[in-house]
């Protein structure tokens, strides 16, 4: 380290020597192995797939995405995580596990159906599949073990024509903050924050590190932390000027001295604002889910002028910061009706939208509603007639596929809510955690969807049965109605475009 100018002190450079130590030795590996055997496979596990952009992974023949969901994963990891695997052009497979915990338990079993929703996405996000199991010492196979898996594979062999070589269609990007602020683990709250949002929305998105084409989207998301330099500023300015959008959130490409690294029709006034926690005051011209009086914001807020953008929510103050010399019930200060705005919370220009705080870090740590609604607005306002809109409740999934080569495209609806039902699971590492799982997923329906395709189908059909599906073509959009949804469907729009 002290040869590579790196102090040994500093996690941050800790964790640099690691990786390149990990990058030499992967280096040579996979030099040694193609020299031997050229066709071998070569995976390097880590436990994740890091967005560190595709140069990290020239070495790897394929990705393998371990993501066990009860395993410590949760069910937020995997999408996520696929979702940027699918844009740097190899094959990847995805693992979960037969486990009802994590790897090597014994006698430990996932109920059927967690596992029948879990291959289901990873299809629907263009994943192969795979479960994990650990095989007993004395060798024999565990026919339980295999009863649960067989549905999820029956399912899955019946889709495979639909698989092949089909594409995400994605009108959104989140652009990755962990390729700026590696950590070493898994995924950032902000990453994790902003995808969680999106699938709850059901509005498909890719996520991208700055090798990506931009031109790509129609709204690129730079979640919370995103430094703006010089080079990608320039990108970022070439994109709005080609008609993209921005979605901007927290410090995202904020300079130093106040000004941003695109025109968003805003300024900053120096430090964030004071109050921890604030509040936002906002309305149905944000989204019709805003509510009149103001609302707690679990984070520290940015001071926000707008120099030409539109004011679409006001940051307002509590009386005072909570603290021993100023006291106020259970946990923080009411809004002062009284005080004026402390700046803007959101804004919006043509081209341009903007959250003054850290809202996917805070939405995926506090999971108020009211935080989602505030991207909704923004987003609706710059992504006209999305691809897809359904009226699956929050926790369904909704995700578009193409195949080009078969001129059809495929919607997969899913739903399959996973609840905490373990409250104190070992963690290994002397503490616990809580454990997300599935169990007994119940029947939706009738679910409405409607998709944008710019031709009208010749044909609309489930793809498990081949029974047709009734739809009606209008304005570009093809509109289904399935009378029911149990675990996952998949609809097949045959010549489209």
């Amino acid at each position: 380290m002290q040869e590579h100018g790196l102090d040994p002190e500093k996690p941050a450079d800790r964790l640099k020597n690691d990786e390149w130590v990990n990058e030499r030795f992967r280096q040579e590996m996979s030099a040694a192995l193609r020299a031997e055997f050229p066709g071998a496979r070569i995976f390097y596990n880590c436990g994740h797939i890091h967005k560190q952009g595709p140069k990290r992974f020239s070495t790897y023949s394929h990705l393998e995405l371990e993501s066990l969901p009860t395993g410590g994963w949760g069910y937020d990891h995997f999408p996520s995580s696929a979702r940027y695997a699918a844009t740097l052009g190899l094959d990847f497979v995805s693992h979960t596990g037969k486990f009802h915990t994590s790897w090597g338990e014994f006698g430990g079993f996932k109920h059927p159906d967690a596992l029948e929703f879990e291959a289901a996405q990873m299809v629907a996000l263009g994943s192969k599949c795979l479960v994990g199991d650990q095989l007993h010492p004395d060798g024999r196979i565990n026919a339980d073990t295999y009863a649960s898996v067989g549905p999820a594979y029956r399912r899955v062999e019946r889709l495979e024509p639909y698989l092949e070589r089909a594409t995400q269609v994605s009108d959104i990007a989140i652009l990755a903050a962990e390729y700026f602020h590696p950590i070493g683990a898994r995924n950032s709250d902000a990453d994790d924050g902003a995808a969680q949002a999106l699938q709850e929305l059901k509005l498909p998105f890719d996520v991208i590190d700055p090798s990506a084409k931009f031109e790509a989207y129609r709204l690129i998301i730079l979640p919370d932390e995103i430094p703006v330099d010089s080079d990608l500023a320039a990108r970022f300015k070439g994109y709005l000027a080609q008609g993209g959008k921005l979605l901007l959130t927290g410090t995202s490409a904020l300079n130093g001295d106040g000004t941003f690294a695109v025109d968003a029709g805003i300024r900053s006034n120096g430090p964030p604002v004071a109050f921890n926690p604030s509040y936002v005051r906002a309305g149905a011209a944000l989204d019709a889910a805003m509510t009149d009086t103001p609302f707690v914001m679990y984070g520290r807020g940015e001071a926000i002028t707008a120099t030409g953008a539109d004011v679409l929510a006001e940051i307002v103050p509590p009386y005072f910061n909570r603290s021993y010399a100023h006291f106020s019930s259970h946990q923080h200060t009411p809004d002062d009706p009284n005080s004026a705005p402390l700046g803007a919370a959101v804004t919006a220009t043509g081209s341009v939208g903007y959250i003054a705080f850290p809202i996917f870090t805070i939405y995926h740590a506090m999971g108020q509603p009211l935080y989602k609604y505030m991207v909704r607005g923004l987003i609706s306002r710059l992504l006209p007639n999305p691809a897809i809109i359904t009226d699956l409740p929050s926790s369904g999934r909704a995700t578009l596929t193409r195949q080009d080569e078969q001129s059809r495209h495929i919607l997969h609806l899913l739903y399959g809510a996973p609840q905490i039902r373990g409250k104190a699971v070992p963690n290994g590492e002397g503490g616990v955690r809580v454990m997300e799982m599935i169990e007994d997923i119940p029947a939706l329906g009738p679910v409405t969807t409607s998709v944008r395709l710019a031709t009208p189908p010749s044909r609309v059909y489930d793809a498990m049965t081949g029974e047709a599906v009734p739809f009606t073509y209008a304005d570009g959009r093809a509109e289904i109605t399935i009378p029911g949804l149990r675990i996952h469907s998949a609809v097949v729009f045959e010549g489209t475009a």
